[in-house]
């Protein structure tokens, strides 16, 4: 629901609302797995994966939004489909339901991204936005993951805090 007042627009999320409940949200095709051995219920009962203690994150959605801000804070942004970076749905919106702070850092990265506040009424132009700086920053995103000599979790921690810690 939108309210407008004199030159501004304000927006007021209602409880259950979740414009991408019906929207494949896509990451690059070849980092795909990747994600999947790092998202703790994606895993299934593969034995040959890291132990379930020492996995990144709870849900492949943690990946994609994490990877989301880390290529937008770092200006990473990748053309995706037939003009760039393959994509393959990796996740639908409706995990995002119930999730009122991950729906608006959605909306707003659009509306950092294309400088549009309108931007929020078309669902296409923000997942297109949120899926670029995906596809910017997951490969860096894993490989904060894998570098270090300490453990899955404590890895990307340490990278993000080198990184942006002095900010």
């Amino acid at each position: 629901q939108y309210v407008r007042a004199e030159g501004e627009i304000t927006m007021a999320l209602q409880a259950g609302f979740n414009p991408f409940a019906n929207t494949d949200l896509r990451m690059p095709s070849h980092l795909k797995d990747t994600v999947k051995e790092h998202s703790q219920h994606q895993r299934g009962t593969d034995p040959d994966l890291a132990p379930m203690e020492n996995v990144a994150f709870n849900r492949m959605v943690n990946a994609w939004l994490l990877a989301a801000a880390y290529g937008a804070a770092t200006g990473q942004k990748a053309m995706v489909g037939s003009d760039g970076v393959a994509v393959d749905k990796s996740i639908t919106g409706v995990v995002l339901q119930n999730n009122p702070k991950s729906i608006e850092f959605l909306m707003n990265l659009a509306v950092y991204d294309t400088q549009d506040p309108y931007v929020v009424s078309d669902l296409k132009r923000m997942v297109l936005s949120t899926e670029q700086f995906v596809a910017g920053g997951m490969d860096q995103l894993l490989d904060l993951i894998i570098t270090g000599h300490q453990d899955r979790v404590t890895n990307p921690m340490r990278g993000l805090l080198q990184k942006f810690g002095s900010r």
